[in-house]
């Protein structure tokens, strides 16, 4: 397991989670699990949590939504323009980063959460044992000797 802080092991999952979406064409929910399990892997123990995961799943959503921004649409031959379609193209961009970013968020959280279960230590605890107890030994010197027909009463 490697020891990487938070900042370090979200870059290296993010570039994980590239290769497997655009290399390796995987599906977008497997590769944003499997990114949210190596960002929580491999970060230091102290620092270890679900959210590593969910906030290398929201990188990767920033990404994917500049990327699909930038990239040009399939456009017909004639377009027309409105006003009211400039308007609901922005407010169609702001949902759906918000919804990209949720979505991504949960999975990665999902993959966080499932290494968390996976690399949780196990420690055994008894609740309701008994404290130890001290064994006592026997003093070895011989006991005084005592009268048992001559008692005196005050």
């Amino acid at each position: 397991m490697a020891k990487y802080t938070i900042g370090e092991s979200i870059i290296i999952s993010v570039i994980i989670g590239t290769i497997l979406l655009y290399l390796l064409g995987m599906s977008g929910i497997f590769s944003l699990i499997v990114m949210g399990f190596v960002a929580t892997y491999l970060t230091v123990e102290s620092q270890r949590s679900y959210k590593v995961g969910g906030i290398a799943g929201g990188f990767l959503g920033i990404i994917l939504f500049v990327f699909s921004f930038l990239t040009p649409p399939d456009l017909p031959y004639e377009l027309g323009f409105n006003a009211s379609f400039a308007i609901g193209g922005i407010l169609t961009l702001a949902l759906g980063l918000i919804v990209s970013l949720s979505i991504c968020y949960i999975f990665g959280s999902l993959g966080g959460l499932i290494a968390m279960k996976i690399l949780k230590k196990r420690v055994k605890t008894t609740k309701y044992k008994k404290p130890f107890k001290q064994r006592r030994f026997k003093n070895n010197k011989p006991k005084k000797v005592r009268n048992s027909l001559q008692r005196t009463y005050k």
